[in-house]
């Protein structure tokens, strides 16, 4: 069997500080300088930028220009080029459903009106039949048909698809569907 989706974590880092922290005596690690991208601090009530981080054993030590990141990271620090990617240091999220974004990307759109056409059993099927028809390369990749966003309180039916109407789209290739929450998700029956 296929693997399912691959998820992209994100590493979260602690609050950041705009000053360097003295370094301790019992150094264990080095310290890690992130620099060569957005690094978006969110300070205040805008968006802040700086040029570097400076990070280790898992807490910020500074953040501000790359030079003064040099200069206040241990010797021989380990040095991280984003490559023009965005940094968010201190970006904590106790619940979030972030790596969504990239699943919703990836599969059919079930969300109901006005967002979609998710407005009853039927029409679900039909956009997944009309996803997977178009997205071969997709469906090759993660083994999956995958469908985003139903929602059963406003469906026609006022129920959650089962897996005998995920049946209806393949018999062969796993089907899921997952609730517009993220918490819920219903799949075809199994052939094994």
């Amino acid at each position: 069997m296929r693997t399912c989706i691959p998820v992209l974590t994100l590493l979260l880092l602690p609050a950041a500080c705009n000053e360097p922290i003295k370094k301790e005596a019992a150094n264990t690690s080095p310290d890690t300088v992130y620099f060569g991208g957005d690094i978006i601090t969110m300070e205040g009530d805008s968006a802040q930028y700086a040029e570097a981080v400076v990070v280790r054993d898992g807490k910020i030590l500074f953040v501000g220009s790359k030079e003064q990141a040099l200069k206040s990271a241990s010797a021989n620090p380990e040095l991280i080029d984003l490559k023009e990617q965005t940094l968010l240091p201190g970006f904590i999220d106790a619940h979030g459903h972030l790596y969504m974004a990239g699943i919703q990307a990836l599969a059919a759109n079930l969300l109901p009106a006005p967002d979609g056409k998710g407005n009853d059993i039927a029409s679900l099927i039909d956009v997944a039949n009309q996803w997977k028809a178009a997205n071969a390369s997709i469906i090759n990749k993660t083994g999956w048909i995958l469908g985003f966003g139903y929602d059963e309180s406003q469906l026609k039916e006022q129920r959650h698809p089962t897996a005998a109407d995920l049946d209806k789209i393949s018999k062969d290739t796993p089907v899921l569907f997952i609730h517009q929450s993220a918490h819920l998700a219903v799949v075809r029956s199994s052939t094994t």
